[in-house]
């Protein structure tokens, strides 16, 4: 609305510098034909003045329509919960993060309100890092020299990760041994392949931390050891999802705890939480045994 005002002043403005010409015109012997239109009969200034009345119209309906609507909504369910991208479109809920061990035991977990993963991947790394020791920590002891039973020798060997954990922070930044894809799955087996010549991927992108796992990635033994983090990762995902029936998260309510190794009571899913599924199902918590094995020390992580 200030445009249209600062325009209409203009456009009066020159047609008063116009009517102040042709009198000085008229002054100097010019003849006088007709009687010339005033500033605000002006065909131009009538124009402009209704554009302004137009734009204080929509400006006035847009303030009553502002005043009538809600003020902030909060979920109270899930307070903390944040509109998340999703394949559908979008759900109110979280990010997970967590990192899966080589022999699929999630070891690390993070629910997060960030929609974006790459700053998580350093603080997720340390979280498995202090959950490994942890488990060497607690496990019986072991004959001098001994490795895993599967005759490793323990501890973090590599951490892989997909595209999402890839600015050149992660790939620089401490910890353990790491293959991080630097574009999709379909363009890493191009590009190792030797088949992306004219490829959208690209060849000089990024930093020369990005372009130094490009070039591992491309690797047989780069790609042969980055393809098994869809096995590392997404299996516990698909056993959580699909075996155990869990596509929502549950927040146990205030004063409804429980003991450590006695079963969870069925519950279903508060609405507003986070989903991996179709919004709306419901479904029950359940819970582990009290007794598992000691797991392995593990040897490659996943994210």
């Amino acid at each position: 609305m200030a445009l249209a005002e600062e325009n209409l002043a203009r456009v009066r403005a020159a047609r008063e510098a116009g009517l102040a010409e042709l009198e000085r015109q008229y002054a100097a012997g010019r003849p006088r034909r007709g009687r010339p239109a005033g500033i605000d009969d002006y065909c131009r200034v009538r124009e402009t003045a209704a554009k302004l009345e137009a734009a204080r119209e929509r400006a006035a309906e847009a303030q009553c329509k502002a005043a009538g609507e809600p003020g902030p909504v909060r979920n109270i369910t899930g307070p903390d919960s944040r509109l998340m991208p999703a394949r559908s479109g979008f759900i109110q809920g979280y990010n997970t993060q967590n990192v899966t061990s080589q022999d699929r035991l999630v070891i690390a977990a993070e629910l997060t309100d960030d929609p974006v993963d790459m700053a998580w991947y350093e603080p997720m790394t340390d979280k498995a890092g202090q959950a490994a020791a942890l488990i060497e920590a607690n496990r019986p002891a072991r004959p001098e020299g001994a490795g895993e039973p599967d005759g490793s020798p323990g501890g973090t060997g590599q951490a892989q990760a997909g595209a999402g954990y890839c600015p050149e922070a992660n790939l620089t930044c401490g910890g353990p041994d790491r293959l991080i894809a630097v574009g999709k799955r379909r363009d890493l087996e191009k590009a190792a392949r030797g088949q992306d010549q004219d490829d959208s991927m690209g060849q000089d992108w990024g930093g020369a931390a990005v372009r130094a796992m490009r070039e591992r990635l491309r690797t047989p033994e780069g790609i042969a050891a980055y393809r098994q983090r869809g096995h590392i990762a997404e299996t516990p995902h698909g056993h959580i999802k699909h075996n155990m029936g869990l596509r929502q998260l549950s927040r146990a309510r205030q004063g409804q705890g429980r003991r450590p190794g006695q079963p969870g009571r069925a519950r279903p899913a508060e609405a507003g939480q986070a989903s991996t599924g179709a919004p709306g199902r419901r479904h029950n918590r359940t819970s582990c045994p009290a007794q598992q094995p000691i797991p392995q020390q593990p040897d490659g992580l996943a994210f």
